[in-house]
């Protein structure tokens, strides 16, 4: 780890410069404590109630390796073995290596930058440090830089200090960009150093650097905002087409169904009111049939019963004709004989026998009376039954809607009739029945009465 924090001071120093700047010589063995932000498990730590995370400073040194030894920068070292820092995982050793060298070469001010026509060294830049694995801001969700060298004041031509990136892995043209262009964002100039520009030892070949002005990168960087805006509008402008174009057949697709379903609508609402219409006029027919029939059996009863009743008014009619005749001619005899019981003895067979013949006679022209009465009544009944049936047939189609209301609702036939004749048909019927022929016979007992 390249940096710490002086416990004493609160102060976070670059290792580098703990060995270097005087102002910090004789702190090497005061308390030194890692930022938290260096920290992977500090949540663990917590529960563990371990506050701190403590290192030690360990200064720059050689280290043996196969081919020979190479320098390890001056750098913290953990102390507290429960804790697991950011930089113990996901990177290689020659990565690792490279960014060491890197970073003594800085220090040792055997790497130069050309800026312009100039030739400096860092130290000629007014550096705040140089740092290995360093966040640009203590901001967790910054970017770290693999070496970085912060300035003390922002400097027109580089920036707030330059970010050396190594990149071994395989990466595309895009990504290198946007990454020197979010460090841009940062205010930090980015030189990148691949695979290629170390050796087999993976020592730097090239020690001195090119770098662009920062004011030439923010201006490229510009023109591809623009860039990269224009593609954006016009992607989107071709998305946005594509998807009026798709919104427009799917409009289509919607009509096309809506047409359709209209169409099937229709169909089934012609065929639903034929079926209706069809249903009505069978119901009309059997309606009608049904109410003439019930009123030709009414009618057929009550004439039955009204012949019934003119045949026994007329036997009657006859007796009292007859007792009338004999106790008038009796009556006429006993005044002419002076009320002779003897005579009128004697005369009452030839009395009776005459009375007879004249009844006989007189009775043809009774049955005479009787044809025509009874010609009268059937006359008067057809009429009676006409008119009803006319009265029955107005009276339906008076209130057809309020049947066919009545049928949609499955209303049985019966219940029907007396909705439209306000009771039950049955009764309407014997009801206007009795009441015409109450008229017919106080007609025809009028007529018998008066011999007409």
């Amino acid at each position: 780890m390249i940096s710490a924090i002086h416990k004493k001071t609160n102060k976070l120093v670059n290792a580098m410069k703990v060995e270097k700047d005087s102002s910090w010589f004789g702190t090497t063995n005061d308390e030194w404590i890692c930022p938290t932000w260096e920290v992977m498990n500090s949540i663990e730590l917590k529960l563990k109630d371990i506050k701190f995370v403590e290192v030690s400073f360990v200064k720059r040194h050689k280290v043996k390796i196969e081919s020979g030894e190479i320098d390890r920068r001056a750098h913290f070292r953990k102390k507290t073995t429960e804790a697991i820092l950011r930089e113990e995982g996901g990177m290689s050793e020659e990565h690792k290596l490279c960014e060491e060298k890197v970073y003594n070469l800085l220090w040792d001010k055997e790497i130069k930058f050309v800026l312009g026509k100039d030739i400096k060294t860092i130290f000629d830049l007014n550096i705040d440090g140089i740092y290995i694995e360093e966040r640009f801001r203590t901001d967790k969700n910054t970017k770290i830089a693999d070496v970085l060298i912060k300035f003390n004041e922002p400097n027109k031509y580089l920036g707030k200090g330059i970010c050396l990136e190594i990149q071994f892995s395989t990466q595309s043209k895009e990504v290198i960009e946007y990454r020197t262009w979010k460090r841009l964002e940062e205010g930090y100039n980015t030189l990148w150093l691949f695979r290629d520009d170390f050796d087999e030892e993976f020592n730097l070949k090239n020690k001195l650097i090119k770098v662009v002005p920062i004011s030439e990168l923010e201006e490229e960087y510009k023109k591809e905002i623009d860039k990269d805006m224009n593609a954006r509008l016009n992607h989107y402008s071709r998305l946005l087409d594509n998807k009026i174009e798709s919104f427009k057949e799917e409009i289509n697709r919607q009509k096309d169904n809506i047409k359709y379903d209209i169409a099937v609508y229709d169909r089934l609402i012609s065929e639903k009111n034929k079926k209706i219409k069809e249903e009505i006029t069978e119901f009309e027919t059997k309606l009608i049939s049904n109410s003439k029939a019930m009123m030709v059996s009414a009618l057929a009863k009550l004439n039955i019963e009204i012949e019934k009743k003119i045949i026994d008014s007329y036997e009657i009619s006859i007796n009292e004709i007859r007792e009338k005749i004999y106790f008038k001619v009796v009556e006429e005899v006993n005044k002419k004989l002076n009320n002779n019981e003897e005579i009128f003895g004697r005369c009452r067979n030839i009395m009776t026998n005459f009375v007879d013949k004249i009844t006989l006679e007189k009775s043809k022209d009774y049955e005479d009376i009787k044809e025509n009465f009874f010609k009268q009544v059937k006359d008067k009944i057809d009429s009676m039954q006409v008119e009803t049936i006319k009265e029955v047939e107005e009276r339906i189609n008076k209130n057809i809607e309020k049947i066919k209301e009545q049928i949609d609702k499955g209303i049985e036939y019966d219940k029907i009739m007396d909705s439209v004749f306000n009771g039950n048909f049955k009764e309407f019927v014997r009801q206007y029945c009795n009441i015409r022929l109450y008229d017919i016979g106080q007609q025809l007992k009028f007529e018998v009465k008066n011999g007409s």
